[in-house]
């Protein structure tokens, strides 16, 4: 039987009050604490809890029925922790009452980035993907991704997995925002996947939702993955979700190709990888993203021509 790691026995063991857990983080049997909310989270109250003996906490809440978010997120955690490759936040104690859910993780003290930082962090994330592997693709529950469920039903084929717990669920959510055309063209990119996707060699386990937003660099100059939407994929998913919303910097992509080579025709690839994303934000967010999604499925249609 495997070790249970100090991050696993955490996520196990949850506190029945945000008190408790902090009493038990600082040592402290009724530790006085104050909380000063950050912006940034679109589903979460988000804040550093500092507390009066110099200790300083980062701290989700929300309604108590969010408590398996919590918990997904923190498992998602402590995944990308065991390659021990890459930083990550790491979770401290989960727990909820009758009136929240909250999750405890490190606060991170920003700092700066440089090119050797992103150089860095590519090589760290390839290092990550290659170590980090199952015999099928998928995760051992669904989670989520941002306030959507994520579903994660084992597939031995990539493609499969792809299309059937990504694109197509996304799409039938999405139907009352689309057209008939749109529908199906996106529809015809589905059942022509096999010839435009690739496989990796093995399954690897990637963030699942890695845009500028889900890292953060501390004070050492490292980059720190957050918020992940962890499966058993393929790295290029991650390294696509990395061109949207801002993007990454370059030499980011080179340290990453120190490591794990991007095989030709990822131009495409990317596109359909990062439709799955624009289809979520869609259904989150609304119409506001139907021109994203319509012109990812027009430049996809062009390359395929």
């Amino acid at each position: 039987m495997m070790p249970i790691s100090p991050i696993e026995s955490i996520i196990h063991n949850p506190f029945a009050s945000l008190d408790e857990a902090l009493a038990a983080l600082s040592g402290e049997k009724q530790p006085e604490y104050t909380f000063q909310r950050v912006g940034g989270g679109c589903i979460h109250d988000s804040a550093i809890c500092r507390l009066k003996n110099g200790q300083c906490y980062f701290v989700k809440r929300n309604h108590p029925r969010e408590y398996d978010n919590f918990f997904q997120e923190a498992q998602g955690l402590a995944a990308l922790a065991q390659s021990k490759y890459i930083a990550v936040a790491e979770p401290l104690a989960i727990g909820r009452d009758n009136t929240q859910a909250f999750l405890i993780l490190t606060e991170i003290t920003r700092g700066q980035a440089n090119e050797q930082t992103w150089f860095d962090f590519g090589e760290q994330l390839a290092r990550m993907h290659q170590s980090t592997t199952a015999a099928q693709f998928g995760w051992h529950e669904d989670n989520t991704i941002g306030a959507n469920q994520q579903r994660n039903a084992w597939c031995d084929d990539w493609v499969s997995f792809f299309a059937e717990m990504r694109l197509k669920p996304q799409l039938q959510q999405a139907q009352s925002y689309l057209s008939s055309r749109l529908m199906n063209d996106i529809e015809s990119i589905i059942e022509t996947l096999d010839r435009l996707l690739q496989p990796p060699a093995r399954p690897q386990l990637i963030h699942g939702d890695l845009w500028s937003g889900n890292v953060m660099i501390n004070a050492q100059g490292e980059g720190v993955l957050i918020d992940p939407a962890v499966y058993y994929g393929h790295g290029e998913a991650d390294i696509a979700m990395t061109q949207l919303f801002g993007g990454f910097p370059e030499v980011f992509y080179q340290g990453y190709q120190q490591i794990q080579s991007i095989a030709p025709g990822f131009g495409l690839r990317a596109r359909i990888y990062n439709l799955y994303h624009l289809l979520n934000h869609l259904n989150i967010f609304g119409g506001g993203y139907l021109s994203s999604v319509t012109d990812q499925v027009a430049a996809i249609n062009e390359a395929i021509r």
